[in-house]
């Protein structure tokens, strides 16, 4: 059988704002919510023809996504330094 859609690729997807949406619009119930398969086979996955585009677009995706959680965690530990240092000024006599 031939693969038609790269797994990491799919993978991206439905992290996708977009698809995220339209789960959440589709989920039914309060405390635990649920899909049914009519639900999730509504959604309209764009994809590339080609598995090797698939590829470099998800590898595009992985690498900017990695990009930004670096940066964020690099934010977070200023953030956390500067108010360590701000305590400390403010503790020194």
């Amino acid at each position: 059988m031939k693969k038609i859609i790269d797994s990491n690729y799919l993978f991206r997807v439905l992290q996708s704002k977009i698809v995220n949406h339209h789960f959440a619009i589709a989920a039914k119930g309060v405390t635990r919510c649920r899909l049914s398969y009519d639900d999730i086979s509504s959604v309209v996955i764009p994809f590339p023809p080609s598995i090797e585009e698939q590829k470099s677009t998800a590898q595009i995706i992985e690498t900017e996504s990695t990009k930004v959680t670096h940066f964020i965690q690099t934010k977070n530990a200023l953030l956390n330094c500067s108010k360590s240092k701000g305590k400390a000024l403010l503790l020194t006599p």
